[in-house]
């Protein structure tokens, strides 16, 4: 029988050695040589952190029991774990962490389930489970977790069987998402009912504008036939007396044609006071260099080499030539043919169809001068009536209808650029004038409701002092405009374009305008010099401070429209304001037809002018044209059998240098005022003029511009009328240089032209090396020496 002997050991804060014997009595077996031996006790494993063990696991998954414990890797196998009474399984142990103190080991084995707990009637189950967090249902059962390492045992804590129920944080969260969900779907549903209805918002605007845009295209095509066959501007035929016409004084003409963008007055004081920065003598001695060809000529070529020379510098000289030489008109038409001699040999083997097309040397604006002093008798006596009366018909047209004080767009226009493409409601006054002077129009004045105040003073004043030359007119600034109405008894008001009574009424700052005064027919419009203020004794009628114009920004007739409307507001109240969408102007092309017709007599009376009878034409023209021709036997062999190339050089040479530049600038003739509107109609006859001496054909249709569709079949009959005119003056008998000389009766000028030599003797001082050299030694009248000599310091 084995007997079986238990001895308790000290209990162990440390690992620490023992030695240990048996002694018996008389059993020598047991302890042979009672040999002594070592054991060694070990510290016990503690379990970390250190808090008991409290774990939860859920019934029906598998649960793991994570263990951390010191010195476990030494009693692997003597371990053993066991929650109540059952032992845990797939036991693991590894070691985590060497220390100082020993290694640390982590533990994990699987917990028995709670069915095999169950089977061991170890665990009593209640039927009613509580509610815990998050919403498990936990059983009222704790089951201690112990692991035992031999006969060391340790309590490591407990373990909790719960069965997963219904978790109300799925219920929070599910209820959030539903929450904004419904929230998103809201937000869409109000913001599809709100893009719909913005939708049919803008679809009512979209489609209430375009029943405004068609409605005015309707009124617009019935405004425009009703003219057409009806009504239009009108037709009384003006007759005006030839000593009515303002034209201006010959050398006011000559500065004009001369220096068209320069200061007039400043160089017309110029060459009247004749002051210069040279000595007199110096001055009379260059007089006589430039009375020799060879030394101009000379001069001329030479300047005209150096590059700082411009194209104004060209003209400057050549005006300053023109005046220097004109008490010698025969030498300088002997100049001018020199200079063109050199200019078409060296441009006629380039290209010849662009010769006296542009102003780039002295020859050609000496040549447009030329023309100007030697048709300007012809000019003034039989062109001069037909284009001042092609003019007045311009501006009466142009009155008859609205016209635009700040965009100069006209109800009556000749180009499609101007046309005031809005119905604008106006209504024509029949009112008495009466000037500064006391002077009353002849006949009631024809101003418009819609016309400013100083489109008022304009009409008014034309009407009162006909044909008044420009020069002479007050500027209208400087005059008041007076209204006395006809019913009442005593007063008058001073009218003015935008004053503080206007401003505080009309907050978009329009221009006043009969209408806004309500100046009815029969009414007195006074023309007084300008006073600041005017008290009007009209208790009814108050005087208010003017404004000028340049303080705020202003419009007239048609406001730019920004595409802002509001279809649901009335229609406002007659105003000769328009704020519609505006209307493309080809809806009122039909307007310059009907004003084309309207000046088509004092038109064509000035074209007549033009293409004078073969028996009237002035000999200038026809030594020009003659000239011309004889200059085509310098072409090459495949030129010259082309005969555009001679009608391209006589329509350079005339009508562009020539008519083309009276006809669009008419003030250089008449003492007159071009508005812009005018300048507008100008250029489109201007075009004309130029078509019909075109030789290329041209091909239109409905894609050309208007301006130009509006004369097409105007130009192709005086395209006929062009070749006809060139070859009469071909046949006509030839004329001598002597001829246009004699002709040509040039008045005096009522200035010296010392002025003038001195501008072109700078010329000759700044480049005096470069004309020493280019002059010979000998063999002409005056030599380099002599020129050295002469702008020697």
């Amino acid at each position: 029988m084995d007997t079986q002997l238990v001895y308790r050991l000290p209990e162990a804060v440390a690992e620490k050695s023992y030695q240990y014997a048996f002694k018996m009595d008389g059993v020598r077996s047991m302890c042979e040589d009672n040999a002594v031996r070592t054991m060694t006790v070990l510290e016990p494993p503690r379990l970390l952190p250190g808090d008991p063990l409290s774990l939860v696991c859920t019934i029906g998954t598998d649960c793991f029991i994570n263990i951390t414990m010191t010195q476990i890797h030494r009693f692997a196998d003597q371990i053993s774990v066991t929650i109540g009474s059952l032992p845990c399984t797939n036991m693991t142990i590894k070691t985590i962490q060497y220390t100082e103190s020993g290694e640390i080991g982590g533990l994990s084995c699987l917990a028995p389930t709670l069915e095999q707990l169950k089977a061991q009637e170890s665990v009593a189950v209640h039927t009613r489970p509580k509610r815990a967090l998050g919403g498990t249902q936990v059983h009222d059962n704790l089951l201690k977790t112990n692991i035992a390492i031999g006969d060391y045992k340790l309590e490591l804590g407990t373990v909790e069987y719960v069965e997963k129920g219904f978790n109300m944080l799925y219920v929070y969260v599910g209820a959030a998402f539903v929450g904004m969900f419904m929230l998103i779907v809201v937000v869409l549903v109000v913001k599809n009912r709100k893009d719909k209805n913005h939708m049919s918002y803008l679809e009512k605007k979209h489609q209430h504008e375009m029943d405004k845009v068609e409605a005015n295209y309707v009124q617009a095509a019935r405004q425009e036939f009703t003219e057409l066959t009806l009504m239009g501007p009108n037709q009384e035929v003006q007759h005006i007396n030839p000593d009515d016409i303002p034209y201006r004084i010959f050398s006011d003409y000559l500065v004009h044609i001369m220096f068209p963008n320069v200061d007039k007055r400043k160089i017309m004081n110029n060459l009247q006071l004749d002051q210069c920065d040279f000595p007199d003598q110096q001055l009379l001695e260059f007089r006589k260099f430039l009375n020799d060809d060879v030394f101009l000529l000379t001069f001329i070529e030479v300047i005209e080499r150096q590059r700082d020379f411009q194209v104004a510098h060209r003209c400057e000289v050549a005006s300053y030539m023109t005046i220097a030489l004109y008490s010698d008109f025969n030498y300088l038409s002997h100049i001018l043919f020199q200079l063109l001699n050199r200019l078409i040999a060296n441009d006629v083997q380039k290209s010849p169809k662009l010769l006296l097309r542009a102003t780039k040397s002295v020859a050609e604006k000496l040549l447009t001068n030329w023309l100007s002093l030697a048709l300007y008798d012809y000019l003034s006596t039989m062109t001069g009536p037909s284009l001042y009366e092609l003019c007045s018909k311009i501006t009466t047209t142009v009155e008859q209808g609205p016209l635009d004080f700040v965009t100069h767009h006209a109800r009556y226009a000749l180009s499609q650029d101007k046309i005031l493409s809005e119905e604008v409601e106006y209504k024509e006054l029949k009112v008495e004038g009466e000037g500064p002077d006391g002077s009353r129009a002849k006949s009631p004045v024809s101003v418009l409701d819609c016309d400013t105040i100083t489109q008022a003073k304009g009409k008014i004043y034309r009407a009162i002092y006909t044909h008044q030359p420009y020069s002479q007119q007050p500027p209208l600034e400087s005059i008041s405009l007076l209204w006395t109405p006809a019913q009442a008894d005593s007063g008058s008001m001073e009218l003015c374009d935008f004053d503080e009574r206007m401003a505080d009424q009309y907050s978009e700052k329009k221009f006043n305008t009969l209408f806004s005064y309500k100046v009815q027919n029969g009414d007195l419009l006074k023309l007084t010099m300008f006073s600041e203020y005017h008290q009007a004794p009209m208790s009814t009628i108050r005087s208010v401070k003017r404004q000028t114009v340049s303080e705020v920004s202003r419009y007239h007739l048609v406001k730019n429209f920004n595409g802002e409307m509001d279809f649901r507001s009335p229609a406002p109240k007659r105003s000769t304001t328009v704020c519609t969408p505006k209307i493309a102007s080809e809806a009122f092309l039909p307007s310059l037809i009907r004003t084309k017709e309207h000046l088509s007599r004092v038109f064509d009376s000035m074209m007549n002018t033009v293409f004078m009878e073969s028996n009237n034409i002035p000999p200038a023209i026809k030594y020009m044209f003659d000239y011309l021709d004889r200059k085509t036997e310098l072409l090459g062999e495949s030129e010259r059998g082309d005969t555009e190339i001679a009608h391209i050089w006589k329509t350079n040479s005339l009508p562009l240098r020539f008519w083309i530049n009276i006809i669009k600038n008419p003030q250089f003739l008449f003492d007159i005022e071009k508005p812009p509107i005018m300048d507008s109609y100008l250029s489109v006859i201007g075009q004309c003029f130029m078509d019909s001496f075109s030789v290329s054909t041209m091909t239109l249709n409905k894609d050309s511009s208007a301006n130009k569709l509006v004369y097409n079949r105007e130009v192709t009959v005086y395209r006929s009328t062009v070749d006809k005119w060139y070859r009469d003056v071909r046949q006509s008998p030839s004329v001598t240089l002597r001829t246009v000389v004699s002709e040509s009766k040039l008045p005096p000028l009522p200035f010296r032209s010392k002025f003038a030599v001195a501008q072109l003797f700078k010329y000759a001082y700044k480049y005096q090396s470069e004309i020493s050299t280019a002059l010979p030694q000998q063999g002409v009248q005056f030599t380099r020496s002599d020129f050295e000599v002469l702008t020697k310091p």
